[in-house]
């Protein structure tokens, strides 16, 4: 019973730190990007603008987020939406010849 315990809590232990892992990770990928982003608006590093610039963007972000975890389960299903009507389209006027084999269980058709 205790081996079981024991073996539970490596494995909870093993996902925190994965979890962190992975977390660390997009945190650095959005660090990089900011700095990028901040950087191509002229703001130079090292500089106060500049770390307004990226707390700006952490802001921007954190807020994306909240907004993302409130509308979980309340946001409205996407439907697609064609970008042009459907239009009817007319065969032209031709004689088509088909002809049917039946092939065990299955027919084949073959039109002309």
């Amino acid at each position: 019973m205790a081996d079981i315990a024991i073996k539970s809590a490596l494995i909870v232990g093993m996902i925190a730190v994965l979890a962190g892992c992975t977390a660390s990770a997009e945190r650095k990928m959005f660090a990089e990007a900011d700095v990028k982003t901040c950087t191509e608006y002229g703001f130079k590093p090292g500089t106060d603008s500049f770390g307004q610039c990226r707390l700006q963007l952490d802001g921007r972000r954190d807020a994306a987020y909240a907004q993302i975890a409130s509308n979980i389960g309340s946001a409205p299903v996407p439907t697609f939406t064609p970008l042009m009507a459907p239009q009817s389209v007319q065969a032209p006027n031709r004689n088509v010849s088909c002809t049917s084999n039946r092939v065990g269980n299955t027919v084949q058709t073959n039109c002309y």
